[in-house]
C-alpha cells in the first residue's frame, strides 16, 4: 500500500469551531518547523500542506494556505523556475533550466497552471510532469509533481538497439495475442530513449508506442524496453475502453433527433458535419469502410433490419457527439478533443473487439475518434449500442480531452493513473448528462440508458451488485467505492475500471451530496453541478501523467481551498467527499485543511431527530420542485412535500415539460402503411390511421396481404412513424432526477445554532 508523510509547516491558527451542516470547519493549532519545510514557511509567510512522496523523497504536491505574493519575474515561467530554484533543499531539481523543459502555461479560472518536463542528462523522465499554479495577481498557490533527483545517472550508451527494442515488443505481443502475426502491426514504431523512474533515479528505456489492427482485435500499445538489458519494463494497451463480453447486433428502436449532414451532390448526403468556426468536422462510418455513411435521403440513414442489429446507431452516435462537442465549446471554450477544433471520425458496427464495447484512439491508421460495437441485446443480452448514452459517448470523448487537457502525454493508461482517466471520463459524461439529458435522467447512474436496470456504473453506489456490468469477473473484480479497499491487482489494466469508482464517488458525494455507503460519512451541503463542474475542469490541467488517486485527491483539494477559502462550506463539502472514500481520515482533514465531518445530524434525520425527516425534491438544474407521483389526466400536482430521506440524498419525481403533439403515418420497412384499426392498402382507406408520436419512432398495426393460397388475409406488423405532422404543444409530467430537502420535528431551522456548535 503506498503511504505518504505529510508535513503541516508551523504556523498558528486559533478560533472557535464553525459548524457546517455534515462536515464542518475547525481552526486548529500546529507548529512544526522541521528544515527545509520550515524554511519555506518562514520565507513565505505562509502555512503549507506538504504530501510527500516516499520513494523520492519530495513533495507530490505542496499547497500554499495564503498564496504567496506575486512575483516580480517577467512571466509566469521565470516565476515558477526562480520559486523551485530557491527551494532547490526541498524539491531537490539542480540547475532548473537545464532540467525542466518549459511545456505550455494553461489559463483557469482565476489563474494560470505552468508545466514542466523534467530532464535529467539531456533526456526526458519517462512522462514526468511539474506543474506550478498562480492566481489572477500572480501570486503562486501550489506545486505539483514528484522529482527524480538521481535519474540523471541512468544516462549512458544503449546497448539494445532499436530493432532489439522492436523485437521485444513483438514477442511480447505473441505472449498476450495467440496467432500474432507481424503483418498486425501497422506501423513500426519508432523508439524513443527515455529515463524510466525508478525510486528516486531512472532506468535507461526505449519508449514504443505500437498500433496493431487485426479481424479479431483493434488497439494501441504501450512499451518501455530497458536498454541495457532488453527487459520489457512496461507494457499495457493503451487504448481507454470499457471491458464487458459482448458479441452480435442490437435491436434498437430509431430516436428522432435533428443534427447537420453533409450535401456532397445534389440529391447525395453524407452522415457527418463539416468543420466550421463554431463546430469540429464530425464523420460516422459504418466500419470496416473508411468513408461515411451515405444517403439520398435526409431522413433515412444507415438501415438495417431487426435480424441486422445496431439499427439507429449511427444516427444516435453523430447526433449525441454533435452536441457533446457543442457543449464543451460553449462550457469550456474548448473545441473538439484537442482544442484545436480537429476533425474525427465515429466508428459505428465495430464488431472486432471482443472484450469492449467502445474505445477511443488518435492512432491515424486505426482512426481518429471513437469506435462502437452494436451490443447483444438482439441476442438475449441487456446491451444496447453505447452511441445511444449521451453520458458513454462524452466518456469516449473526454478520454481525446484528456490526452491534449491534462499536461503532457496525458493520464497513463494503467493503474491508479488510469483508474483517474476512467473516473474523469465518467464524471465529464455525468456533467454532459445533467445538461444534455435532463429529463429523467439520473444523476448517479452511468449508461442507464443502455444497459437495464442499473446502468454500467453507478457514481453514488460503486460496489453496488445492480452496477457491476463494466467488470472483468467476479470475487476480487468488482468495483470499489473506498481507497482503503482498492484493487492492487494486475488484472483490468492494473484496475482502471475496477478503482475508477473511488474517484467517481467522491466527485457524486461534493456535487451532490449524500452519505458514503461504507463509511457513513455524510456531506449535507453539496457544491451543486456548476461548481463541481469548474473545479474539476481546472484541476485536472494539475493531473500530471502519473497522478494517482492521492495526487488527484490532492490537487482537487488544493484547488478548492485556493478558489474557496478556508472555513467555507464548498471547501468542507470537498475535503469531506475524500474523508467519505477513506483516502483522508477525520485527523488529517481537520488538522491539515481545517475541516470536521461526520455522520448524519439532527437537520440530516438522522438518529437525533425526535421524528422522521419531511421532505422536498428538487431538481438542481432546473430549480424546480418535483412532484412524487404523476398527477392523474394532467391535473396539479399535490404531493411536493411527501418526501423523506435524508438531506441532499438523492430522490426521483416528476416536473412538467412541454411536449410537441403530432400526428402521423406508419409504415412498414418495404413502405406498406399500417392501420391501427380497419384494415386498407392505402392511409386514406384505414379507419383510423392518424398516429400520435414523433417522426422515426416505433408503430404497429395490420395491413391486407396474401395468404399461401392467394387469399386475402388480415396481418400485423411493426413499422416506424414518417410524415409526423406538428398539431398541438402540451403540458406533460415526465420524470425527472433531484436531491432532497428536508425539514425534522424538534430540530433547528437552518441557520440556526445547534447543540453542537453551543458546545464549542
Amino acid at each position: 500500500m503506498k503511504k505518504s508523510f505529510w508535513w503541516l509547516l508551523g504556523g498558528t491558527l486559533a478560533g472557535a469551531l464553525a459548524v457546517v451542516e455534515g462536515c464542518s470547519t475547525v481552526s486548529v493549532n500546529d507548529s512544526k518547523d522541521a528544515d527545509p519545510k520550515g524554511r519555506l514557511e518562514r520565507e513565505t509567510g505562509t502555512r503549507w500542506i506538504v504530501t510527500m512522496d516516499p520513494a523520492t523523497d519530495t513533495p507530490l504536491i505542496a499547497t500554499a494556505v495564503t498564496p504567496i505574493a506575486p512575483s516580480p519575474e517577467a512571466s509566469l515561467e521565470e516565476a515558477a523556475r526562480a520559486f523551485l530554484a530557491k527551494y532547490e533543499d526541498l524539491f531537490k531539481i539542480k540547475d532548473t533550466n537545464a532540467n525542466l523543459a518549459y511545456l505550455e502555461t494553461v489559463e483557469i479560472k482565476g489563474g494560470s497552471v505552468v508545466s514542466f518536463q523534467q530532464r535529467g542528462g539531456g533526456l526526458p523522465v519517462d512522462r514526468h510532469v511539474l506543474t506550478v499554479s498562480f492566481r489572477a495577481d500572480r501570486s503562486l498557490t501550489s506545486i505539483t509533481g514528484v522529482t527524480y533527483p538521481l535519474a540523471a545517472q541512468a544516462v549512458a550508451s544503449p546497448a539494445v538497439t532499436p530493432d532489439a527494442a522492436r523485437a521485444a515488443v513483438e514477442a511480447e505481443l505473441a505472449t498476450r495475442y495467440p496467432g500474432f502475426n507481424p503483418s498486425w502491426i501497422a506501423l513500426p514504431p519508432t523508439p524513443e530513449q527515455v529515463l524510466f523512474p525508478e525510486g528516486a533515479g531512472a532506468k535507461l528505456a526505449w519508449a514504443l508506442r505500437v498500433g496493431i489492427s487485426s479481424p479479431t482485435v483493434t488497439t494501441e500499445l504501450s512499451y518501455r524496453i530497458d536498454a541495457q538489458t532488453g527487459a520489457v519494463l512496461e507494457a499495457y494497451d493503451a487504448v481507454p475502453s470499457i471491458d464487458r463480453t459482448g458479441s452480435g447486433y442490437d435491436v434498437i428502436g430509431i430516436v428522432p433527433r435533428e443534427f447537420t449532414v453533409t450535401e456532397v451532390g445534389p440529391g447525395n448526403y453524407r452522415l457527418g458535419q463539416t468543420p466550421t468556426a463554431d463546430r469540429a468536422g464530425i464523420i460516422t462510418i459504418a466500419y470496416p469502410s473508411s468513408t461515411a455513411i451515405a444517403s439520398t435521403k435526409l431522413d433515412e440513414w444507415d438501415p438495417r433490419s431487426i435480424e441486422q442489429g445496431g439499427m439507429g446507431a449511427a444516427v444516435s452516435a453523430q447526433a449525441n457527439v454533435a452536441e457533446i462537442e457543442h457543449w464543451f465549446r460553449t462550457r469550456f471554450d474548448w473545441k473538439s478533443f484537442d482544442n484545436k477544433g480537429t476533425q474525427f471520425q465515429l466508428f459505428v458496427h465495430d464488431t472486432r473487439a471482443t472484450s469492449g464495447l467502445g474505445f477511443w484512439t488518435t492512432s491515424s491508421d486505426i482512426g481518429v475518434g471513437i469506435h462502437f460495437s452494436d451490443g447483444d441485446s438482439h441476442s438475449g443480452g441487456k446491451m444496447k449500442p453505447l452511441s445511444t448514452s449521451i453520458e458513454f459517448c462524452t466518456h469516449e470523448f473526454m478520454h481525446g480531452v484528456i490526452e491534449n487537457r491534462t499536461p503532457s502525454v496525458g493520464l497513463i493508461y494503467q493503474g491508479e493513473s488510469g483508474a483517474v482517466n476512467e473516473a474523469l471520463a465518467d464524471i465529464f459524461g455525468m456533467f454532459a448528462k445533467a445538461h444534455l439529458d435532463p429529463f429523467g435522467a439520473s444523476p448517479e447512474k452511468f449508461a442507464d440508458m443502455t444497459y437495464n436496470p442499473g446502468g454500467i456504473r453507478n457514481m453514488a453506489h460503486p460496489s453496488n451488485p445492480e452496477a457491476q456490468h463494466n467488470v472483468i469477473g467476479g470475487g476480487d473484480y468488482v468495483a470499489r467505492d473506498s481507497y482503503q479497499n482498492r484493487f492492487t491487482g494486475a488484472a483490468d489494466n492494473g484496475g482502471v475500471h475496477i478503482n475508477s469508482g473511488i474517484l467517481s464517488n467522491a466527485w457524486y458525494l461534493m456535487t451532490y451530496g449524500g452519505t458514503h455507503d461504507r463509511s457513513q460519512v455524510v456531506v449535507s451541503q453539496p457544491l451543486g453541478i456548476e461548481k463541481s463542474e469548474d473545479l474539476w475542469w481546472d484541476a485536472m490541467v494539475k493531473f500530471v501523467p502519473r497522478a494517482d488517486i492521492e495526487a488527484a485527491a490532492v490537487n482537487v483539494m488544493s484547488l478548492a481551498l485556493e478558489r474557496y477559502g478556508e472555513g467555507s462550506s464548498d471547501l468542507a463539502a470537498v475535503v469531506c467527499a475524500f474523508v467519505g472514500i477513506e483516502y483522508l481520515t477525520d485527523e488529517k482533514a481537520r488538522t491539515d485543511w481545517g475541516v470536521v465531518c461526520g455522520g448524519p445530524t439532527c437537520a440530516d434525520g438522522g438518529a437525533d431527530a425526535d421524528a422522521a425527516a419531511t421532505c422536498t425534491c428538487v431538481n438542481r438544474l432546473k430549480d424546480i420542485t418535483l412532484c412524487k407521483t404523476s398527477p392523474e389526466n394532467g391535473g396539479p400536482c399535490t404531493e411536493f412535500g411527501t418526501f423523506t430521506g435524508l438531506q441532499s440524498a438523492s430522490c426521483t419525481g416528476y416536473m412538467q415539460v412541454e411536449e410537441t403533439e403530432n400526428r402521423c403515418d406508419c409504415r412498414t420497412a418495404d413502405g406498406t402503411f399500417l392501420c391501427q384499426s380497419g384494415i386498407s392498402i392505402s392511409p386514406q382507406a384505414c379507419a383510423d390511421s392518424d398516429y400520435d408520436g414523433k417522426n422515426g419512432g416505433p408503430c404497429s398495426g395490420t395491413y391486407l396481404d396474401l395468404d399461401a393460397d392467394g387469399m386475402t388475409t388480415i396481418k400485423s406488423g411493426t413499422g416506424t412513424l414518417v410524415s409526423c405532422q406538428e398539431i398541438a404543444i402540451k403540458q406533460v409530467w415526465a420524470p425527472s432526477g433531484g436531491v432532497l430537502q428536508c425539514t425534522v420535528p424538534g430540530c433547528p431551522e437552518a441557520g440556526a445554532p445547534t447543540d453542537a456548535a453551543a458546545d464549542q
